[in-house]
């Protein structure tokens, strides 16, 4: 039976998955630099952030450039070839995309669009890079004014290295203080629930520890039990798998009876593991061998 095509659960489209999808890529950027685009559920790693195009997105939204423009082959196979998505400020001060998909028909055209774009940003290079150093420099502030994310191991503080678009377009462009102080509660609560957790987990390990500690002076006593029987009772068979007895791999108990060594060992790890030790007994007369 043929499989299924993929369908992207970002745009809904057939035909691609989620991480080849070039609006969800576009729109993540967009997302950083407050655009009205769908609420992104991921979160987006910081050594990730494509800082140089977030400062292209200011510089549009600024009016410097008449449009940006994202080149992506996602969702092109062909070799050397290219896509590109054309983002403009419309009246509401909303984005306006417009996707440029790859033919054989409109590849000239597509390159000529892109190189012309490389002029423009040539021509605002030190404003671009003004700005993405300020980005670079609140990620600085961030990372300083974080304690981080406790392990659940071992309650280790871990930097937090990934953000929500949103809470990443709070921290860069309307009001660090206020959002920084929002994720430093969400940590501390986070924080306080794992090592909530690892005490609990420590303190189960302990008493854990101790009740092997209590049952192991029953189950290691050096003192034997006594012989109660000189006299070894005649068997053919185990009295519990009813296999035949042969004249090795069998037990002779302390009273007399026999059995063989496997049930014995079965039985005896059983009652190990349960931590009865009253199920150590014979199979026939029920007086304990351990």
């Amino acid at each position: 039976m043929p499989r299924a095509p993929p369908r992207c659960s970002y745009c809904e489209e057939v035909g691609h998955t989620r991480a080849k999808c070039r609006d969800l890529e576009v729109d993540k950027i967009l997302q950083l630099c407050g655009g009205e685009v769908k609420e992104l559920p991921e979160k987006v790693k910081i050594h990730q952030l494509p800082l140089e195009k977030m400062a292209e997105v200011q510089l549009l939204i600024e009016g410097v450039i008449p449009e940006i423009i994202f080149k992506t082959n996602k969702q092109v196979n062909v070799a050397r070839k290219y896509e590109i998505v054309i983002v403009r400020i419309v009246e509401d001060q909303t984005f306006e995309k417009q996707t440029r998909l790859y033919s054989d028909e409109g590849w000239s055209t597509i390159q000529s669009t892109w190189k012309d774009y490389t002029k423009v940003i040539k021509d605002n290079t030190q404003l671009i890079a003004e700005k993405s150093e300020k980005y670079s420099h609140k990620l600085g502030w961030l990372e300083r004014d974080l304690p981080g994310m406790r392990n659940w191991w071992d309650g280790r503080r871990i930097p937090q290295k990934e953000f929500s678009t949103r809470s990443l377009h709070r921290l860069f462009h309307v009001d660090y203080v206020t959002e920084k102080e929002r994720l430093l509660h969400e940590q501390t609560v986070y924080n306080d629930r794992v090592m909530r957790h690892i005490r609990e987990r420590n303190n189960r390990d302990q008493q854990a520890n101790q009740q092997v500690v209590k049952l192991s002076g029953r189950w290691l006593n050096p003192e034997p039990l006594p012989i109660i029987s000189e006299t070894v009772f005649d068997a053919e068979d185990c009295p519990i798998c009813m296999e035949p007895l042969g004249e090795t791999s069998k037990v002779i108990l302390r009273c007399g009876h026999q059995m063989c060594v496997t049930c014995m060992l079965n039985q005896t790890l059983l009652a190990a593991r349960e931590g009865k030790i009253n199920k150590c007994e014979c199979p026939h007369c029920r007086v304990a061998y351990l």
